[in-house]
């Protein structure tokens, strides 16, 4: 039989690894705070608007080669939709510093810039369908996107 002095009482963890796992805890709080905060920027940036008028005469002149080589027979009359929609978003994005370039139709009209989504909107058939499909006259929609552009103060 062992003697009493043999036998000895629990005995306790170090506080040593107490600490290295609150360290441990606190360290990836820590990482994902950082990596939270990073990716995020801090603050968002107000979008800048570019010059209007050099966005303007650029892209009045890009809607005029367009619309003569649509009309020269240059140019599909449906590329010639898909490169006024690029045009015209471009403009937008430019002068109002919105990524109109990426947004959808149902975005443009809860952006609220006057007369984009209705011109975009008329775009889109004649655009994506394969049939074409234009609700107005390639030249209407021309004289639409020329307003569009010009009329931007």
């Amino acid at each position: 039989m062992p003697d009493a002095d043999e036998f000895s009482g629990p005995v306790d963890y170090s506080s040593l690894w107490l600490w290295l796992a609150i360290g441990a805890v606190v360290l990836v709080a820590l990482f994902y705070l950082v990596v939270l905060v990073w990716s995020h920027g801090g603050q968002p940036k107000a979008p800048r608007p570019g010059n209007v008028p050099t966005a303007r005469t650029r892209a009045m002149g890009e809607i005029d080669r367009i619309g003569h080589q649509v009309h020269g027979g240059q140019l599909p009359e449906r590329t010639g939709y898909q490169q006024l929609s690029t045009v015209i978003r471009d403009f937008v994005a430019e002068v109002s510093g919105l990524p109109t370039r990426s947004m959808a139709l149902a975005d443009l009209r809860a952006a609220g810039v006057p007369h984009l989504a209705e011109t975009i909107a008329l775009i889109y058939p004649p655009e994506f369908a394969p049939d074409g499909g234009a609700i107005e006259p390639f030249g209407a929609t021309l004289d639409r996107a020329r307003w569009l552009v010009g009329s931007w103060s």
